[in-house]
């Protein structure tokens, strides 16, 4: 399978688009349940 420099960009972009949301998705995750602790904490 020969891929084109155009489609290689583009997959790269797409990778790192997905990344970066998996990433935010985890670090919001984690702030939200920190946040239910302190405030279950007080």
């Amino acid at each position: 399978m020969k891929l084109t420099r155009k489609k290689k960009i583009l997959l790269l972009i797409i990778a790192s688009m997905v990344a970066a949301v998996g990433l935010d998705m985890a670090i919001a995750r984690r702030f939200e349940s920190g946040r239910v602790l302190l405030i279950s904490y007080r």
